[in-house]
C-alpha cells in the first residue's frame, strides 16, 4: 500500500455499507468527528490547528478536498467533512486519515469549498460562529464560497448544535438574514433544503424565502399546529400552493434534534419530505411552474421581516440546486446522527521512513473558509 510522501502517521477509515442508502452516493461530503479517532493522534499532530491533516481515497495517496471546520485536540474535538467520490452500499469504503507533517500548510479555500459546490451545494452553513448583539454584522460565513453571508439578527447565545457549534433563535425577534440570489431559489429547476433543528414551541419555521404578499412566491421548511402538529415543506410559484405534509411520523417538538429534508424533483413532478430519515410521502403535481422570488432568506423566521419565528437551536443548514435521492437522504442522517457508527478508524500506522512533526496538543482553532482564525491557549 502507498504512503502519502511527507506524512508520518495514518489510520484506515472504514465507511459501513450498512450505513449507507441503497445504491449507493457520489460527490458525498462525509462527517469525520473524534469518534473512533485512535487516542495517540492528537498528541502526535504536528499542528494543533489540523493543518496537517488529510485524508486519501483507498489508494492512500490520492487526496481527497476536505473542510476543516474545527478542531479542539486536548478536548478531543473534531468537525471535518471530506468529499468522497463514491461511497458505495455494497461494500465498506476505505478511506486514510493522515496527520504529522511539519511542513503541511492549510488547504487552499477553493479545495475546502469544492467539498460543497461539488456536491451541488448552493449554501451551507455550519453556525458556529458567534457575536455580542443583533447588529446585522455579516457573520454567519457560507462554506460554498458563493458568498451567501448571513446577517446576524440573533440575539440568544446558546451556540450547542449537534455537529460541533448550532445557534439558538429565541422564538421572538431572533433570524440571520442573507440577501437574495438566484441560487437560493428552485427557478425552473431541482432544489433541495435540508436542516438539524430542535424546537420548543409549535408552529413555527426553521427557515424560509418566501413572499408575505399575493402571490406568494417562494418556499419554507418548518413545523405547523393546524390541523395537528406536522412537518411542513411548502414550495410556491405563485400559481399552485404544493400541499404541506403530514408529519404523523415524529413528533420533532420535543427538545431533542432533529433532520428535516425536503426536495422538488421535476423528473418525477413532485415534492418529498424526510423527517429523521422517516419518508413523509410525496406530493405529486400535473404542473409545477418557475419558484422565484426576490425575498432575502431567513433563517430562524418563515419570510424577511419575521413571522413565526423559531424556537429553539439550528444547525448545519444547507440549500442544493439538486433534488437529493432517498439514498442520499438516509446516508446523510446516518453519517450526521451518529458518525460513530457510521464509520471505523483502524490503530494508527507509522511511516517505515519520514521525520515526525513536532509534537502540539493544546489549544483550540477554527478554520472557516470565509472568517477568521483564531487561536485559544
Amino acid at each position: 500500500m502507498d504512503w502519502l510522501a511527507g506524512w508520518t502517521y495514518r489510520a484506515a477509515v472504514t465507511i459501513d455499507a450498512d450505513q449507507v442508502g441503497t445504491g449507493g452516493v457520489a460527490n458525498f461530503p462525509v462527517l469525520l468527528t473524534a469518534a473512533n479517532m485512535p487516542a495517540t493522534m492528537w498528541a502526535q499532530l504536528a499542528n494543533a490547528d489540523g493543518r496537517d491533516l488529510r485524508v486519501t481515497s483507498s489508494d492512500g495517496t490520492t487526496v481527497l478536498n476536505h473542510e476543516l471546520v474545527s478542531i479542539t485536540p486536548a478536548t478531543p474535538a473534531l468537525e471535518m467533512w471530506v468529499s468522497v467520490p463514491s461511497v458505495a452500499s455494497a461494500s465498506d469504503t476505505t478511506l486514510y486519515l493522515y496527520w504529522g507533517n511539519s511542513a503541511a500548510t492549510m488547504p487552499s479555500a477553493a479545495s475546502q469549498q469544492a467539498v460543497w459546490t461539488g456536491a451541488g451545494y448552493s449554501a451551507v452553513y455550519h453556525l458556529l460562529e458567534d457575536a455580542a448583539g443583533a447588529t446585522g454584522a455579516a457573520l454567519y460565513a457560507d462554506a460554498t464560497g458563493l458568498g451567501h453571508t448571513g446577517l446576524d439578527y440573533v440575539s440568544a447565545t446558546d451556540k450547542t448544535g449537534i455537529i460541533g457549534a448550532g445557534q439558538q433563535f429565541d422564538g421572538s425577534n431572533d433570524f440571520v438574514r442573507v440577501l437574495d440570489a438566484d441560487d437560493l431559489d428552485p427557478g425552473s429547476g431541482d432544489f433541495t433544503v435540508s436542516v438539524w433543528l430542535k424546537g420548543i414551541t409549535m408552529e413555527r419555521m426553521a427557515l424560509g424565502k418566501y413572499s408575505p404578499s399575493p402571490p406568494w412566491p417562494g418556499w419554507n421548511l418548518g413545523y405547523s399546529v393546524s390541523p395537528h402538529g406536522y412537518c411542513r415543506w411548502a414550495v410556491f410559484d405563485g400559481v399552485h400552493l404544493y400541499p404541506d405534509f403530514d408529519g404523523t411520523h415524529v413528533n420533532i417538538v420535543d427538545g431533542g434534534w432533529h433532520h428535516l429534508l425536503g426536495t422538488l424533483s421535476r423528473a418525477d413532478a413532485a415534492l418529498y419530505l424526510w423527517v429523521d430519515n422517516i419518508s413523509e410521502g410525496s406530493s405529486d403535481q400535473p404542473v409545477i411552474g418557475t419558484v422565484n422570488t426576490a425575498e432575502n432568506l431567513v433563517l430562524g423566521a418563515r419570510f424577511n421581516g419575521g413571522s413565526l419565528f423559531w424556537n429553539g437551536s439550528l444547525d448545519e443548514v444547507r440549500v442544493a440546486t439538486v433534488a437529493r435521492t432517498a439514498a442520499w437522504v438516509t446516508t446523510e442522517y446516518n453519517n450526521q446522527s451518529s458518525p460513530g457508527t457510521f464509520y471505523k478508524v483502524g490503530a494508527a500506522e507509522t511511516a517505515a521512513t519520514g521525520a515526525r512533526g513536532s509534537i502540539f496538543n493544546s489549544g483550540v482553532f477554527h478554520s472557516r473558509v470565509l472568517g477568521d482564525r483564531s487561536f485559544s491557549w
